[in-house]
């Protein structure tokens, strides 16, 4: 992620707090390197950010349980499950490229929560942290954009 678009993603949190202060933040990236930066970041503004613990809990050891003892996750279960808890949020902020962001938030079927981002100045996307003071992007705007939607 380059940098540019790591800020827009940091000022756009930081704008929305400024409407919801209660909110919590939940991370997802590629790079666990990247969603514990931004987490950090976050926190020394007093925003409450976790993420997932994939890649570091690969192995799922259940002392009471036996059928499940050193049992693997396949990196699909992963990403279906971080999908799935992605789209129980209530504000979606994604990179406007991806579609694995876009499919998890489109799946929560709300009306104006989507703050798709991009660096580039583009139809149906934020390019700069203040733009995400107003309201997010409708349904039909996202659903204009790749990925089957």
């Amino acid at each position: 992620m380059s940098t540019k678009l790591y800020r827009i993603f940091y000022d756009c949190v930081i704008a929305l707090r400024r409407r919801n202060r209660s909110m919590i933040v939940f991370l997802l990236s590629d790079s666990v390197e990247l969603r514990h930066k931004m987490i950090e970041d976050l926190q020394k503004n007093d925003i409450e950010a976790f993420t997932t613990q994939i890649g570091m809990v690969r192995e799922i050891n259940d002392e009471v349980n036996r059928n499940y003892a050193n049992k693997s996750v396949s990196q699909a279960q992963e990403v279906f499950g971080e999908s799935f808890v992605f789209s129980l949020c209530d504000v979606f902020i994604y990179t406007k490229n991806s579609g694995y962001g876009r499919v998890a938030a489109a799946r929560a079927m709300l009306t104006t929560p989507y703050y798709p981002v991009s660096v580039r100045k583009r139809v149906g996307s934020i390019s700069s942290g203040k733009q995400c003071l107003g309201d997010g992007f409708l349904m039909k705007h996202i659903a204009r954009d790749s990925a089957g939607l």
